[in-house]
């Protein structure tokens, strides 16, 4: 009896074991999965939107190209193969031909590559002084990619990466990093005040960024001080630069 009861377990251990077998992995001879994939370099978290703010780029520019970038998972082709996007009309507010431009051309992904860009042509316009549009591009399914590939974020979130909004606009927000350290360079944020450090040093607000977020301390100091020498002299022939408050512009307490 107590050898029954030794192989009737066995018989059940080995049963449940079968039951609870993992599936395999899916191989990659199946159709690759391709997505969006706009990951920040210094923390690494993926992105699902980018906002252009023509008034970051500088005053005389009126157009610019965003290249999207996407990745696949699945096996490198030998030859090149077009991926499908589309505009999605349903949460898309920009008017195409006026803010925005598509590139269907370049839509491939190159044979040898496991990374493709999307390229997209974004415009200004008077109606972007007051107010944001956005882009959302779709990614489709067709016989060389499926796009079902959903992704854990660094913050656990789940996101779907075969949608992409690009927001459109020539209005300015104090960026996250203009404060602190960087105030006592640059002092108080104003759109004025960036157009005049692009109009001085030549440098747009994506360099004063860069310069920030690197702690290239120098740089930094010598953006403030090359705009502070511009106001004093303005000020000796009686000028005084203001923001869009009306109140006087002046750098940080470091250069003035």
């Amino acid at each position: 009896m107590k050898n029954l009861n030794i192989l009737y377990l066995v018989i059940c251990t080995v049963l449940f074991l079968g039951a609870c077998k993992k599936s395999e992995p899916t191989s990659f001879s199946a159709t690759p999965q391709i997505y969006f994939y706009d990951a920040d370099a210094l923390t690494g978290k993926v992105r699902d939107s980018v906002l252009i703010s023509f008034a970051r780029l500088g005053n005389d520019i009126k157009q610019t190209k965003v290249d999207i970038p996407l990745e696949f998972i699945g096996k490198v082709s030998t030859s090149d193969r077009p991926f499908s996007v589309v505009v999605d009309r349903t949460k898309t507010t920009a008017v195409e031909g006026k803010h925005f431009v598509m590139v269907p051309e370049s839509y491939m992904v190159i044979k040898g590559a496991n990374k493709a860009l999307l390229p997209i042509k974004i415009i200004s316009t008077s109606d972007l002084d007051n107010k944001t549009v956005q882009v959302v591009l779709k990614l489709q399914k067709n016989k060389n990619f499926d796009t079902d590939f959903h992704f854990v974020n660094t913050d656990l979130n789940t996101m779907d990466l075969s949608s992409y909004r690009i927001l459109i606009s020539n209005m300015l927000l104090k960026p996250s990093w203009w404060d602190g350290s960087s105030e006592t360079y640059l002092g108080a944020f104003s759109r004025k005040k960036v157009e005049l450090i692009f109009d001085v040093t030549k440098k747009n607000l994506d360099a004063i960024e860069k310069a920030r977020t690197t702690y290239d301390w120098d740089l930094l100091r010598a953006i403030a001080r090359e705009t502070q020498i511009q106001i004093n002299y303005m000020r000796t022939i009686g000028e005084e630069l203001k923001d869009e408050n009306n109140q006087p512009i002046n750098m940080g307490a470091f250069v003035n």
